[in-house]
């Protein structure tokens, strides 16, 4: 009889027990965002570099390619007698023009390098800007950012990552190949806060290191 009530007993404690730690765990999570270990010797100079674009040079080739075009185009009809419509160089020289704002446009929307701080909640990501010839440093904290998908559709291979920025949903555009922390990024890209600090087996290997050189 007693060791009935003691098994009964026994299961309804381990189901009070079951029931209250999953209540607890979903209120961590509810209070606790996404978060991720990362050490800090992968810090070099209290920053971790996440992405690093190679585009500045080429960026800056086809800039100038395109104005010396508009430029030339643009004396070849100064010295005709032509109407701007009749003009084949006038016309080439304003696409030319068109073409180097969509440039600037696209450019001030893509970063040259992005980094994290050592606090693991600030992203700064720098925007070319000026056609590749200067840089717009910019802050940003991990819970700004709203994930990342590709640009108008899935069939688009040109990825963005969407940010919201005084109120106003924005987006910029990267590529994969110039990726540094793969893992790393996407989490920020979707809101992750990170936690900086050493790694357990660093601690053991540093409380080793102490022992055997009798440390303090």
């Amino acid at each position: 009889m007693f060791s009935k009530v003691r098994v009964v007993s026994k299961g309804i404690f381990q189901h009070l027990k079951a029931s209250f730690s999953k209540k607890a765990t979903q209120t961590v999570n509810k209070m606790n965002p996404k978060e991720e270990f990362i050490d800090a010797s992968r810090f070099k100079e209290d920053i971790l570099v996440l992405y690093q674009s190679k585009e500045a040079m080429s960026s800056r080739l086809i800039s100038l390619g395109l104005l010396g075009f508009a430029l030339y185009d643009g004396y070849l009809y100064y010295q005709s007698e032509d109407r701007f419509w009749e003009s084949a160089e006038a016309i080439a020289a304003a696409s030319m023009l068109v073409f180097l704002a969509i440039f600037e446009w696209k450019l001030r929307k893509t970063p040259r390098s992005i980094w994290l701080e050592k606090d693991g909640n600030t992203l700064f990501v720098e925007f070319y800007k000026f056609w590749g010839f200067s840089v717009n440093p910019i802050e940003f904290e991990t819970r700004d950012f709203k994930g990342y998908g590709p640009y108008i559709s899935r069939f688009n291979s040109v990825p963005i990552a969407k940010y919201s920025q005084f109120g106003k949903k924005k987006y910029f555009f990267f590529k994969t190949g110039y990726i540094v922390e793969n893992d790393l990024l996407r989490k920020a890209f979707t809101g992750y806060t990170f936690r900086v600090g050493q790694s357990d087996m660093n601690v053991k290997l540093s409380n080793k290191a102490k022992s055997t050189y009798n440390l303090k």
